[in-house]
C-alpha cells in the first residue's frame, strides 16, 4: 500500500511540474510580449544591433536627434524588396542625409546567405544588419516587412507592418512631419 501512495504522489508531482513548466511558458510568452515597444515607447536593445554592410556599429543612441526608419526585412520576402527600394530612394534625397537613417536589419535568414546578400547590397545608403532571434522577438517581429519609425526624441511614432506601393504617401507625409519637427534641444529649450 505505501508503494501504491508513493506511486500516485510522484504522478501528482508530474503533474505539478507539468503546470509549472506550462505558466513559466506562459509567463515568458508575456514577457516578450510586454517589451515589444509601441507607439511613445522608447525603443528596445538600442545598442544590441551588432555592425552593418561596412563593419560600423549600428546603435540607435548615436542616431538621437535623426528620425530613424528601423526594419526588419527578408530577402525572399516580395513586400521587402519593394521597401527597401524605396527606403534606398527615400535616404538617397540630398534633403534628408544627415537627418534621416535606415537601418534594415534581415530576420531569420541563414547567416551565409545573410553575408552574401549584404556583400550585393553594401553601396546601399542605409545600414544593413542581422537580427538576431532574441532582438526579432524584442520588436514583436512576427510578419514582415515589419518597420518602425523613430523620431527625433527617440520615441517610436509609427509602427507598420506590410507594405504597399499605395501607401507610400502616408509614409513620407509621415517622415516629413518627423524631419520638420522641432529638435529634442529646440524643444527642451522653448519649454524653459
Amino acid at each position: 500500500m505505501a508503494a501504491d501512495q508513493r506511486g500516485r504522489g510522484c504522478t501528482m508531482n508530474r503533474g505539478a511540474w507539468f503546470i509549472a513548466a506550462c505558466l513559466a511558458a506562459l509567463l515568458t510568452h508575456a514577457a516578450f510580449a510586454a517589451t515589444s515597444p509601441g507607439v511613445g515607447d522608447a525603443p528596445v536593445a538600442i545598442d544590441r544591433f551588432g555592425e552593418d554592410q561596412n563593419d560600423v556599429p549600428i546603435r540607435l543612441d548615436a542616431l538621437h536627434g535623426q528620425v530613424v526608419v528601423l526594419t526588419f526585412w527578408a530577402s525572399w520576402c516580395g513586400p521587402c524588396l519593394e521597401e527597401m527600394t524605396t527606403l534606398s530612394k527615400l535616404a538617397k534625397i540630398p534633403a534628408v542625409q544627415g537627418r534621416l537613417s535606415v537601418v534594415a536589419m534581415n530576420f531569420h535568414e541563414d547567416r551565409s546567405r545573410y553575408w552574401r546578400i549584404n556583400r550585393a547590397l553594401a553601396s546601399l545608403p542605409i545600414h544593413l544588419g542581422w537580427a538576431s532571434t532574441s532582438l526579432s522577438r524584442q520588436y514583436g517581429v512576427k510578419a514582415l516587412p515589419n518597420m518602425f519609425i523613430i523620431g527625433k526624441d527617440g520615441r517610436i511614432a509609427a509602427h507598420h507592418v506590410g507594405y504597399s506601393s499605395d501607401g507610400i504617401d502616408a509614409f513620407v507625409d509621415e517622415i516629413n512631419q518627423l524631419l520638420n519637427a522641432p529638435d529634442p534641444a529646440d524643444a527642451a529649450t522653448a519649454g524653459t
